[in-house]
């Protein structure tokens, strides 16, 4: 049955088939230190607030503040409006 269709219909097996028998990627910091998990976060006791000290936490919400995402880009150029507005 795979054979008769194009490649383009086959892309999800192909994945699947990739993705299964490659390694997990390992969750890194922006220095390269490897992280265990970003949802266990250092707290001051059992159900504190999470304190500053805790590293990959503080990284991690550094590098997704600095994320730029082009649909939420104000466009301030405002090139190719020229005259006067006339209602």
């Amino acid at each position: 049955m795979t054979a008769t269709r194009d490649p383009a219909s086959n892309q999800l097996q192909g994945y699947n088939k990739m993705s299964s028998t490659a390694p997990p990627a390992q969750l890194l910091t922006s220095n390269g230190a490897p992280v265990d998990s970003l949802t266990a976060s250092t707290t001051a006791g059992k159900n504190g607030p999470i304190v500053l000290q805790d590293f990959t936490l503080i990284d991690h919400m550094a590098s997704f503040d600095r994320e730029r995402i082009p649909e939420r880009v104000v466009h301030a150029k405002g090139a190719g409006a020229f005259g006067y507005f006339e209602p």
